[in-house]
């Protein structure tokens, strides 16, 4: 931007400038989720702690000693790893959040459109331009929903599981577009494995209690 007013001497950018910065915010946003997910999967499948095993003989007393003072320890590694965890769902449902709610139209949607006295080089490059973002939302943002659909799901914040099902579905949105067909069936079956597990722990299959 610095460099276009000191060239133009204006501050406002043309849309093919605008767009692109537009652009740069959406990947970073995007970057930045992955990194987060990646911290959670590593934390949540690498990171915990391992009970101490008992064995079937009597032990002697220093080893009674010695397995109560493993226990302990044990007790302790798995408060802070389930503090260290929520940090990391929080961070990375909201980073993933982030991409799929990306505001003013969309991830990697231009907002800003071709001017009327734009030529038609410019037109036929903003056509191209808008097939190229359409075909990366296509591969991303189903992506960013199954990994969302992870982190909650093995989280167990299922009731926030089924709420995605609504974002994805919403008109406003219109994720849902992005989806193949195979896509959404993946979709889909993930989401009946979360209303199953609800309905094993007497809610009804979208997170509500049953009475």
């Amino acid at each position: 931007m610095k460099e276009h007013e000191s060239l133009t001497g204006s501050s406002e950018l043309p849309h093919t400038k605008d767009n692109v910065i537009r652009e740069y915010f959406c990947i970073r946003a995007y970057l930045f989720a992955q990194d987060s997910f990646t911290d959670w999967f590593d934390h949540f499948h690498q990171k915990k702690p391992h009970m101490p095993k008992r064995t079937l003989k009597t032990n002697s007393f220093s080893e009674q000693i010695a397995l109560e003072h493993a226990e302990q320890q044990y007790a302790s590694d798995m408060e802070r790893w389930k503090n260290s965890l929520e940090l990391l769902v929080k961070t990375a449902c909201d980073r993933l959040y982030n991409v799929l709610l990306f505001p003013e139209g969309g991830w990697l949607v231009d907002t800003t459109a071709v001017e009327k006295d734009d030529v038609a080089e410019a037109e036929n490059a903003d056509t191209d331009r808008a097939h190229q973002m359409s075909v990366l939302r296509s591969i991303y943002i189903p992506q960013v929903a199954s990994l969302l659909q992870n982190v909650l799901h093995s989280s167990e914040h299922f009731k926030e599981c089924i709420q995605l099902s609504d974002i994805v579905a919403s008109e406003q949105h219109q994720l849902y577009k992005c989806f193949s067909t195979n896509e959404l069936q993946r979709f889909l079956c993930k989401l009946q494995e979360t209303s199953q597990v609800l309905l094993d722990n007497n809610m009804d299959a979208l997170g509500y209690p049953l009475h």
